[in-house]
This record gives C-alpha cells, structure tokens and sequence, in this order.
C-alpha cells in the first residue's frame, strides 16, 4: 500500500512541475495590474507567450471552427465563428455546471463575434452552448477564475 501511495504522490509531483502558467501578469508598484501575456504552447519546451493586444485569429484555441479565448476566464470571454451560407450560429447560451441557463443571446445571427461578460459570476465551471440554425449545438467548457 505504501508503494502504491508514493507511486502516486510521484507522478502527480510529476505532472504539477511541469505545467506552465497560461497567462502571466506583470504589475507597476501599486500592485495594480499593467499587462497581461497569454501561453500559446504551454505543453512545449520553448513556451511562448503572447501580449493580449496583439492575438491573431490563428492564435486562438480552435475547437470546430469555433476560436473563444482566455480559458480560464476572469471577466470577458471572446467567441468567434466562421458561419457559412448553409449553417449559422443562431443563438449564444451559458449555463452552469449543474444546468441552469443564466444567459441566452439571440442576436448573432448576422453576427460572427460574441463578448460574454464574466464579471457577476462566482469562480467556477461553466458551459457555453453554440446553437445552429441546422439544430447542431457546440458545447465549450469554460473555468471562471
């Protein structure tokens, strides 16, 4: 049993030390925060980080078409998407871990680019739902630090 206990106290030692911080901060004298840089490789060696001003598209973190940035997030989340003329986004929802819907946005239809305020919810786990107009939902996980 002890074994088995200091195998597992290893490897979780093991993959703590090797994460990388995906945003890093940099503060002026006050303690007030000046600049925020995001982790594009966090997994790799030589990771690099990027200012938040200066993000290109391909950048983003891409899951079917749909590029939404930073996860986790502190106060706005930014989802972008590519429509086509056959499937369009039609409606924007969030909801929370246990399924509460606390916010549906409608108005997206002639609309590729969507800021969802994060501001008056308690840290957490949360869902973003992409529903298309051909009935398909995209689901993305989103961490409210």
């Amino acid at each position: 049993m002890k074994k088995i206990l200091t195998f597992m106290l290893l490897v979780v030692f093991n993959l703590a030390s090797g994460q990388t911080k995906r945003i890093q901060f940099s503060y002026d004298s006050s303690g007030n925060q000046t600049r925020r840089k995001i982790c594009l490789n966090c997994s790799a060696k030589n990771v690099v980080y990027k200012n938040e001003d200066t993000l290109k598209d391909e950048d983003l973190l891409e899951e079917n078409k749909v590029f939404y940035y930073p996860n986790p997030v502190l106060e706005e989340l930014y989802i972008k998407w590519k429509n086509t003329d056959s499937i369009q986004v039609t409606s924007v929802e969030l909801y929370s871990i246990n399924g509460q819907q606390l916010k549906k946005i409608t108005d997206v239809k002639d609309s590729e680019l969507e800021k969802i305020s994060f501001r008056d919810y308690p840290t957490g786990y949360y869902i973003v739902v992409l529903v298309y107009s051909n009935g398909e939902k995209k689901d993305l996980k989103i961490v409210k630090q």
